[in-house]
Order: C-alpha cells, then sequence, then structure tokens
C-alpha cells in the first residue's frame, strides 16, 4: 500500500512480452514525464500544416477529458493555441488512432491527416542537392563521374554523416547564442529580440581539437562547412576523408594547421560555465 500522497498510475502493457505500451493518469493535467514525451514524439503542432515548435503551444486531449478521453499518449497532442481554441470552438473536429495519427474534420467537412514526427528522415539515405549549373562557355566538358551508390551506407556511417550535419549547423549558430534561434520561430512571441529568456535555452558551445598541440579549444574546426553545403556533398567523398572536413578543403591539413597556430587568446580561455 502507499502511503499518504501517494500517485498511482495505470500502465497498459503488452501481454505477450510485457512491454508497457502507454502509461494514463487520472486527472485532468498530464504530468511533465507526460508533456515531455508527447512533445518529442510531435516536435511541431499536429494542426494541419502546422510548424509552430511543440514548446510554444498546448497539450489537447483529442477525446474530450470531460467525455471520457484519458490523459494519455495516445489521447494527447501538441496543438497551437490558435488552432487549440478553433477545435475546442467546434470549428475543427479531431480523432485519433492507435499510431496516434490524427484525422482532422474541418467545418466544411474537408479531411486532413497528421502524424507524429518521422525522425527516420534524418538517418534516411538522401540524394545530394543539386548544385546550381556553372556557366560553362562554349566548350562542352564530360559528365562528372557518378558516385557509387550501389552498396547502400551503413547505419553507423548514416549516424555519422547525421552527427557531423548537426555540428555543422551548430557552428552556424552565434557563438555563446542559444540553441533555439528567432528563426526557428519567426512568428513565436516569446522566442528571439529582447523577450527571450536566457536562463530557459541551452547555449551553443562548439569545441574542435587543435591540430599543433592537440588541445581542445572554444570555436569551430577552421574547415567546417555550412549546412547548405555539406547537404550537396556526396556522403562517400566526406567518409572518406581523413577528418570529415577535408572533402571541403583541397590542402585540408595545411590550412587547418595554419587557422589553429593563429589561435587567439580566446581560445585558450575557460568555457563560460
Amino acid at each position: 500500500m502507499g502511503s499518504a500522497g501517494t500517485t498511482l498510475y495505470r500502465l497498459l502493457v503488452d501481454p505477450a512480452d510485457g512491454r508497457c505500451i502507454e502509461r494514463s493518469i487520472a486527472r485532468y493535467k498530464p504530468d511533465a514525464a507526460m508533456r515531455r514525451q508527447v512533445a518529442a514524439a510531435d516536435l511541431l503542432s499536429r494542426a494541419p500544416d502546422g510548424t509552430l515548435p511543440s514548446g510554444d503551444g498546448q497539450l489537447d486531449h483529442v477525446t474530450e477529458y470531460l467525455l471520457g478521453g484519458p490523459t494519455s499518449e495516445p489521447n494527447l497532442q501538441s496543438l497551437d493555441t490558435v488552432f487549440h481554441a478553433m477545435k475546442t470552438q467546434k470549428f475543427w473536429a479531431a480523432q485519433i488512432d492507435e499510431t496516434r495519427t490524427v484525422t482532422w474534420t474541418s467545418f466544411f467537412d474537408r479531411l486532413y491527416r497528421t502524424r507524429s514526427h518521422d525522425y527516420r528522415q534524418y538517418l534516411s539515405g538522401r540524394s545530394p542537392r543539386p548544385r546550381p549549373p556553372e556557366d560553362t562557355g562554349s566548350a562542352e566538358r564530360p559528365p562528372p563521374a557518378s558516385p557509387d551508390t550501389s552498396t547502400p551506407l551503413s547505419a553507423e556511417a548514416r549516424r555519422h554523416l547525421a552527427s557531423v550535419l548537426v555540428y555543422a549547423a551548430l557552428c552556424h549558430r552565434k557563438a555563446g547564442g542559444p540553441l533555439e534561434a528567432a528563426d526557428d520561430d519567426p512568428g513565436g512571441d516569446t522566442l528571439g529580440g529582447d523577450n527571450r529568456s536566457t536562463e530557459a535555452f541551452r547555449a551553443v558551445w562548439v569545441r574542435h581539437t587543435r591540430a599543433r598541440d592537440g588541445r581542445r579549444v572554444t570555436g569551430p574546426h577552421p574547415s567546417t562547412p555550412d549546412p547548405d553545403t555539406l547537404l550537396g556533398t556526396e556522403p562517400r567523398a566526406i567518409l572518406r576523408a581523413e577528418h570529415w572536413t577535408d572533402a571541403f578543403t583541397p590542402d585540408a591539413g595545411e590550412s587547418a594547421l595554419r587557422a589553429d597556430e593563429a589561435g587567439t587568446a580566446q581560445d585558450d580561455g575557460p568555457p563560460p560555465f
């Protein structure tokens, strides 16, 4: 028996293997763990064509709590406040299935479906972005050799490519700036500008190993490309390089060494925490 003040949660378990399928609580307001789970699962507002981050919206009971809808992940969705209000006022109706796919019915009986965020897109094989055509003049050039795509990339290689893409994106934030920049949510009221709470967001802190002495110092690697350049590069060229940034610098070793040897006093300082 629990002591006074104990909170009980209902756990739905798969009878075949004992796996916990979902957890629900017997009150209207979700707890912090459930809010984090739904926000991570949805990432964006589940409204049709929703683009607002989950953290800037509200959690909605798809089946209303007063009508018997449980407070559990299979009945919760992230919604921006405007669409949440329109659903509450019955301009839109929503139904959610066992996969958390939401079917929306508009005021004019048109149907729209939204699903939770598909994280597989970050590790799936993707074709390089086409580069803008160059002015070749009158002389014809032979077509470039096609990269070897007969062998699919391993899961480890895809994870490595995903990690360097995240690194490149972070390197193009302002040093010491927040992970969520104003351009992530240009229409938000609380993000960006003077209204941003500096304590609510973790700061970007990028470091690299300096070539001349092997010391980890402040700042990105000197040859780090921008994310668009990285996405437009043949993945195997990055994987074959001794250091992944070598694929973007003709004399990678010498230029990186020169840039590191010219390090400033800021590079030698301790992190700001």
